[in-house]
């Protein structure tokens, strides 16, 4: 599901992608998959 989230995390260091950049995108891709699931379900923007 979170295929593109997991390829841009690994991107920064661990400690950030774990801390800032997993809580921040964990936020962003449940608030934005509910909006984005129900508008659009065949396209998945999990990363915005």
């Amino acid at each position: 599901m979170l295929k593109q989230v997991t390829t841009a995390v690994p991107t920064p260091p661990p400690k950030v992608a774990a801390t800032g950049t997993a809580t921040t995108t964990a936020a962003a891709a449940t608030t934005s998959a509910r909006r984005s699931t129900a508008r659009r379900r065949r396209r998945t923007v999990w990363v915005r």
